[in-house]
């Protein structure tokens, strides 16, 4: 193939990638192999660029990394919706499953009227993943919870408008596990122990403050063991 001159002499080979993939973009859009074409075209435009592209190099990396944009804006293969409601307005991005039928892919953030961002996270095809996060208004951050694969796994806590982590419990695949705390008033720890696998375990502390607890309960696999006064 022959390139007629754009720059420095030749045609680049991203810009003639870009328009072989864009009319088959649709056809290819939620398949495995669409996605694998896409990256095999990048691949073949940097290899390709090196080769036939003549002149400034510097004009070369200027227009290859245009093109690398452009090209990756082809392949992108989901749709961005927007729903707009009394309580404000809700952006997200679908993507077709093997079946055609559209699932939740990407982000989806969640705006207050007055346009500051009510919540935030991430679907991959449907399911929940990663942190999602909701803010007040002032525009703090209020909770974060942990999600793997749509089930609760990690970390879940929640904060007051100054920042000060009100709850915090760790799950693991959607069970209560490790440290458990709750403050409901600054300086002090409401409820404090551990998990194992979902059952309360070892010492747990009530209305500490200073190191110093109004009573403890000893629990072994969820069950009592010894209550201590103090």
């Amino acid at each position: 193939i022959q390139y007629r001159s754009v720059i420095g002499g030749g045609m680049p080979p991203p810009y003639i990638a870009l328009h072989i993939i864009s009319p088959l973009n649709y056809n290819l859009s939620g398949s495995l192999y669409g996605r694998l074409f896409c990256v095999t075209a990048v691949g073949f435009c940097y290899a390709d660029s090196n080769k036939h592209q003549k002149g400034d190099m510097m004009m070369k990396k200027i227009f290859f990394s245009i093109s690398l944009l452009m090209l990756f804006a082809a392949c992108d293969e989901h749709d961005v919706k927007v729903v707009e409601n009394s309580q404000g307005r809700t952006e997200y991005q679908v993507l077709k499953d093997e079946n055609g039928v559209e699932v939740n892919d990407g982000y989806y953030n969640v705006y207050f009227l007055s346009g500051e961002k009510a919540s935030s996270g991430i679907y991959v095809m449907g399911k929940k993943e990663g942190e999602w996060k909701t803010f007040a208004k002032s525009g703090a951050l209020m909770e974060v919870v942990t999600y793997k694969n749509d089930t609760l796994h990690g970390r879940w806590a929640q904060m007051d408008e100054k920042g000060r982590v009100i709850m915090e419990q760790f799950r693991k695949n959607g069970v209560l596990d490790s440290l458990y705390t709750l403050s409901l008033e600054e300086g002090v720890i409401t409820t404090q122990g551990n998990y194992v696998n979902g059952k309360k375990d070892g010492v747990w502390k009530y209305a500490c403050k200073n190191d110093t607890c109004i009573f403890s309960i000893t629990y072994e696999e969820g069950k009592i063991v010894l209550p201590n006064k103090k």
